[in-house]
């Protein structure tokens, strides 16, 4: 592992009013590694990412309703 696909990640900003972002990595195996080539991360990194994170909002958007 030389690290070379992880430091690859990038935001690159869409439009500004309103704000989009776009998550990139221009790594050109990025794709094999996303989807099961990776004996570190077989899941991938980028899907396992945004699902925890999409839990993690949900959770602190509940519990911020729940406390008002």
């Amino acid at each position: 592992d030389t690290g070379h696909a992880r430091s690859g990640w990038a935001f690159e900003v869409v439009s500004e009013e309103p704000l989009h972002l776009r998550i990139v990595n221009r790594v050109p195996y990025i794709v094999y590694l996303e989807y099961g080539w990776s004996k570190q991360a077989p899941a991938g990194m980028l899907r396992v990412g945004m699902l925890e994170f999409g839990d993690r909002l949900r959770r602190a958007t509940d519990a911020f309703y729940a406390a008002a």
